[in-house]
């Protein structure tokens, strides 16, 4: 479930991104494509120097998100199973997880 919202999250994220980006391409586009009359290799030129800006926009979109999940599937699965496998300090199986109350570790 918890994977479903922040993949719809992220969908949005990036479509947003993605509308704001385009918007003065688009206007650039249509500026050539129909005052100017412009070759359409031009017009693939625009193309590509949009995606060259939104790749990238998008990859630092996702890793807020991806970084959340490798973190968490690494406290769940790291050291539930064995001790010796705990990737991140002070998760283990044998000892409950602690808790901070203003400021001090609690178990």
């Amino acid at each position: 479930m918890l994977g479903i919202a922040a993949a719809i999250l992220l969908l949005l994220a990036l479509l947003l991104a993605l509308l704001v980006i385009a918007i003065p391409f688009v206007i650039i586009g249509v500026v050539l494509a129909t005052v100017f009359k412009v070759m359409n290799v031009t017009l693939l030129l625009l193309l590509i120097l949009f995606l060259a800006i939104i790749i990238p926009v998008a990859l630092l979109i996702q890793v807020p998100f991806v970084t959340f999940f490798r973190y968490y599937s690494l406290q769940v699965l790291g050291g539930r199973l064995n001790a010796k496998y705990a990737l991140l300090p002070g998760e283990s199986m044998d000892e409950p997880p602690r808790r901070v109350i203003r400021g001090r570790s609690v178990r």
